[in-house]
């Protein structure tokens, strides 16, 4: 199987990430308010003479202005690929511990994850406190009829509210958002017998502090429609970004 950044293409088929639909066309306002906030934030912490030294090295105008936007504005983008660094880390940790069980935690080498090793917490304490059984980890599923696949992180068996069942469960560091709820209503409605016998859908917030937050998410046929929506508005995008390119009718050079 062939992955890419929208895409995973397999024998069967090409399918578009969950992922991606959800980043791309997910109701993203607190994603551009924190934006927002981080380019502001790098804006108060630059001083005229900081401002003076880059435009000095500019040409003119325009590549000053080029320079600037440039340098206030990759601050969100700097933290989302730390953030993305700490998460895949955290995830790795989070396999390590579902194979090998909670005591693989004393062995483990924290050196290697650095910043990630607080939300790590988080992990252990959940586990104590559900002790759930893991029947797979980073379980590929598919919708064909759809068009979209996705890697969940887990497929666990643990008890809540009194009721021991089959659950979909998926890890996140970052911000709670509606749009969790769809990514893991579409693995819900994958193609895959295990997700239809599955209770619900669990998303296991990971702190910063070391604690964590479990929520059952929405999985039900409001929000099925949703992710649908979402993925028919992301194919009709792209198909118009691609249509407004063009074609080639002489290569340069």
């Amino acid at each position: 199987m062939e992955t890419t950044s929208t895409q995973y293409i397999t024998d069967h088929g090409t399918y578009d990430r969950v992922t991606t639909i959800c980043r791309v066309t997910g109701n993203n306002v607190g994603l551009l308010r924190w934006y927002a906030q981080l380019t502001a934030e790098r804006v108060m912490e630059t001083t005229i003479v900081d401002i003076a030294m880059m435009v000095g090295e500019c040409d003119d105008r325009d590549a000053a202005l080029d320079y600037l936007t440039r340098h206030f504005t990759s601050a969100p983008w700097e933290a989302m690929e730390k953030a993305g660094e700490v998460g895949t880390q955290v995830h790795d940790y989070a396999e390590v511990i579902a194979r090998e069980g909670i005591g693989a935690s004393s062995g483990y080498d924290y050196d290697a994850i650095e910043d990630a090793y607080s939300y790590t917490l988080g992990f252990d304490a959940f586990y104590r406190d559900y002790e759930p059984e893991f029947v797979d980890t980073e379980r590929f599923v598919y919708s064909e009829k759809h068009g979209y696949a996705g890697r969940l992180d887990a497929l666990v068996r643990l008890t809540i509210g009194g009721k021991r069942g089959l659950y979909v469960l998926d890890y996140k560091t970052g911000t709670e958002r509606k749009k969790h709820a769809a990514q893991v209503t579409a693995y819900r409605r994958a193609d895959d017998t295990h997700m239809q016998v599955t209770a619900g859908a669990l998303l296991l917030y990971l702190h910063k502090d070391g604690t964590y937050r479990l929520r059952l998410a929405n999985t039900g046929t409001a929000t099925w429609h949703w992710f649908l929506d979402m993925a028919k508005v992301y194919r009709a995008e792209r198909l118009g970004y691609a249509a407004n390119l063009g074609s080639i009718v002489k290569k340069e050079g």
